[in-house]
């Protein structure tokens, strides 16, 4: 689960991989809006200035970027490398992707059609397991 920065909505990964947006005060509140797709979202968070869009990452790896709205995908960009977890930064267009490998991917989501990798960092032996 994670709520938006203005805490208006809440975007809810269900355990077969669909994805769902609680919007406090809206009728109806919760609205499906992904459905689990070439396999299940690992992690999920909301692309912020704006929330218009989401993130997901799969395990196979692939990055996608997901109008909220109509649920379309806009990009996709493949890391080739199992991932574990995903964060979007709250304050820029930047996402950070933890991977089993134990290292993290910096992703550019300013364009949201075109996002890109932009640094990639070794930082343990282990799966990265939480990103804050």
């Amino acid at each position: 689960m994670m709520f938006s920065p203005s805490y208006k909505m809440l975007l809810i990964q269900a355990g077969k991989g669909s994805v769902y947006i609680y919007t406090f005060g809206e009728e109806p509140t919760l609205d499906k809006i992904l459905e689990a797709c070439d396999g299940k979202f690992q992690a999920i968070d909301l692309i912020t200035p704006g929330n218009e869009y989401c993130m997901t990452a799969t395990y196979s790896g692939d990055v996608c970027i997901w109008r909220i709205e109509d649920g379309t995908c806009i990009s996709r960009l493949s890391l080739n490398t199992p991932t574990t977890v995903l964060a979007c930064s709250p304050s820029s267009f930047t996402a950070a992707v933890g991977t089993v490998n134990g290292s993290v991917h910096f992703i550019d989501t300013l364009e949201t059609a075109s996002p890109e990798e932009i640094h990639m960092v070794h930082l343990s032996d282990s799966e990265i397991q939480h990103l804050l």
